[in-house]
């Protein structure tokens, strides 16, 4: 499990590596947006709330997920593995 401090909160991203789904957890309720890039900067998916990522149909390799809400953002790097 990856951990990562947005506004003194956790957000949990799992698993790392990941083969199908990737999940996110938010500290809290409320709204947040997410974008997927691929490893050359390619938006590959972005939506609201959503708190799991169907990737099994994506390539293996380096992957960067940023989430936002109430005006602050982070970036994490995934892997997939199939």
């Amino acid at each position: 499990v990856v951990e990562v401090i947005f506004a003194q909160e956790n957000w949990q991203i799992f698993p790392n590596p990941v083969s199908s789904v990737l999940y996110i957890s938010p500290p809290e309720q409320g709204s947040y947006l997410y974008v997927v890039y691929d490893m050359y900067g390619r938006e590959m998916i972005k939506g609201e709330n959503l708190q799991q990522i169907d990737i099994s149909s994506w390539g293996s390799g380096a992957y960067f997920l940023r989430v936002s809400q109430k005006g602050k953002s982070f970036m994490t790097q995934f892997w997939i593995q199939n």
